[in-house]
């Protein structure tokens, strides 16, 4: 059974995305309920252990989730973003109990994109980069967790590829909040007379559903540890 913390608008897309009964739960909910397909209950009260959690919640809410996965000894998806320092340590002393799967984007595609991005990257030291994020107005982090991932892709990569040859390690970030984009992100690499443009463009939030159940199907073969996109070979 899969649980799920979070039962906003990427929650609900999971559980319609579910043919099993699957576990919500609430740190607001006060008591155990079966509702149709779900059992909602509070991490407190929960008499059914999950086989995976997934985190589609808040990043302020991130103790609550760990401490959870931790005491049931459950693989763990975090694909919330956001997190502050202490609470990416949190995650980190998590994976030190159970097997954590922590991606700011769990899309299908964002591997592939990132590796593109990050080879680009790598043969092009002199480029200048430019990373464009746009998302829906109420989104709470900015930059996004995605934007700042590709960007630490690419500054990994160069550093691997310069080999202490000055490379222009500053990326810059931009980001717009607008209606109600699912989420694109822009990676432009300025050139002398020309430029290159690569574009990851979410369409629906069923891609970000598919990928966390995708995660949590690959995490519970997976020992105690904190893994991210750049592990899978499955995909």
């Amino acid at each position: 059974m899969i649980a799920i913390f979070g039962f906003g608008k990427m929650g609900k897309t999971v559980v319609a995305q579910l043919e099993e009964k699957c576990l919500v739960i609430e740190p607001n909910r006060s008591l155990w309920q079966e509702d149709g397909n779900l059992y909602v209950c509070s991490p407190n009260e929960s008499s059914v252990r999950p086989d995976v959690i997934i985190d589609f919640s808040r990043h302020d809410a991130i103790g609550i989730v760990c401490d959870y996965a931790r005491g049931h000894r459950v693989p763990l998806v975090v694909a919330t973003t956001g997190h502050t320092r202490e609470e990416q340590e949190r995650i980190r002393q998590c994976a030190a109990v159970v097997p954590v799967y922590w991606a700011a984007n769990v899309a299908y595609g964002m591997l592939h994109f990132a590796n593109a991005c990050a080879s680009l990257a790598a043969s092009m030291p002199e480029a200048d980069i430019e990373i464009k994020e746009i998302h829906r107005q109420d989104k709470l982090d900015r930059p996004s967790g995605t934007a700042l991932y590709l960007a630490d892709r690419m500054r990994k990569a160069r550093a691997c590829s310069t080999m202490g040859k000055q490379s222009r390690n500053e990326i810059s970030i931009r980001s717009v909040r607008e209606g109600d984009v699912k989420g694109t992100h822009i990676v432009r690499y300025g050139l002398q007379g020309e430029c290159i443009t690569l574009t990851h463009r979410a369409l629906s939030r069923d891609i970000f559903a598919k990928g966390a159940l995708s995660a949590a199907k690959w995490i519970i073969d997976q020992p105690a540890g904190l893994y991210g996109l750049e592990h899978r070979s499955d995909i």
